[in-house]
């Protein structure tokens, strides 16, 4: 997900979902950080779905080459890739 604002940096980042079977093989749900971003799945009145993700932006988070490097760019999945 790519959330922007004229005013601060874009943030970039995944969610997931509880229960989700890639979730056990997806290295970066493993992170510190992506605990808040395993959400809860409910239910509303209608018997849709619904989840809550909080967001908050900062002025500037400083990216390392090698972090840059990974959310840019053009990226191809094959049949093995989640």
């Amino acid at each position: 997900m790519r959330i922007s604002s004229n005013s601060q940096q874009d943030l970039i980042t995944q969610i997931y979902f509880k229960g989700d079977k890639y979730i056990p093989t997806d290295p970066n749900s493993k992170a510190p950080q992506a605990a808040n971003r395993i959400l809860e799945i409910s239910k509303n009145v209608s018997n849709e779905s619904i989840v809550t993700f909080d967001i908050v932006m900062s002025k500037e988070f400083p990216l390392d080459k090698a972090a840059y490097k990974r959310i840019t760019g053009l990226y191809q999945f094959d049949n093995n890739t989640h």
